[in-house]
């Protein structure tokens, strides 16, 4: 099994690193704008970035090239996705509770999930593709490493340094874990629903509860991630590389 290259690209793709990073920075920028506008701006723009990158990500018929098709290997392979669900459903380790208004729950639950699905195709799909045209280790590295430490912003705008350290932990296993359920299903979609259920149910978490076992929970994901991906990538078959059409 060849673990160490993509297919050939065709020729100009090897100068696609840079807007790739260019639409995350824009991305992480937009979100925060939108963010500060309330529920429904966040909505919005957490939509239009999904259609946005989605359609863009299909344009030419690129759509299993980037992932944005149905898995083509068997659920057993993967474990049945069940690590996946285990670390999607944290947010409901310690029980469920509104957090807010119906409205706004409704509201953040809903951009939060949109939000997750269109950071799987920044990082896991346009990312991942531009660095895997090198090498396969350094695309799951990079788009699991960036997509970590992008949750550093969170402590720039004023959050608990250390609850933010240890989501950039976490949030570096789960990347790293997203990229190999990718490489091993050749879909983006289980990681695009995990992302986004991830997201969403912080709007009904438990999050005195979470707070206070912060750093074992922390570890918890962390060790379970990155299990699951380390499995993933050592010991089950690969999906057959997709290639990018002219």
């Amino acid at each position: 099994m060849d673990r160490g290259r993509d297919p050939a690209p065709a020729a100009g793709d090897r100068e696609r690193i840079w807007p790739a990073a260019l639409a995350i920075l824009l991305y992480m920028a937009g979100g925060a704008a939108a963010a500060r506008m309330g529920g429904w701006a966040l909505l919005a723009f957490s939509a239009a970035a999904l259609a946005g990158l989605t359609g863009a990500a299909l344009r030419k018929g690129r759509g299993r090239y980037y992932g944005l098709c149905l898995p083509q290997a068997p659920a057993g392979r993967l474990l049945y996705y069940l690590p996946l669900a285990a670390v999607s459903g944290v947010n409901l380790w310690f029980g469920a509770r509104m957090n807010g208004a119906p409205l706004a729950a409704a509201l953040y639950a809903g951009s939060m999930f949109l939000a997750g699905a269109a950071e799987e195709v920044l990082f896991r799909g346009l990312l991942f593709r531009a660095v895997a045209q090198r090498s396969l280790p350094a695309a799951v590295a990079v788009s699991g490493v960036s997509f970590g430490l992008g949750h550093l912003v969170n402590i720039l705008q004023g959050g608990d340094p250390g609850a933010g350290l240890c989501q950039v932990c976490y949030a570096t296993a789960m990347g790293l874990m997203l990229a190999a359920v990718l490489l091993r299903s050749g879909s983006l979609l289980p990681g695009m629903l995990a992302h986004g259920v991830f997201n969403a149910l912080g709007a009904f978490a438990n999050e005195s509860a979470l707070y206070a076992h912060l750093v074992p929970v922390s570890a918890a994901v962390t060790a379970l991630a990155a299990g699951y991906g380390l499995y993933l990538w050592k010991g089950a078959p690969r999906a057959r590389p997709p290639r990018r059409r002219a």
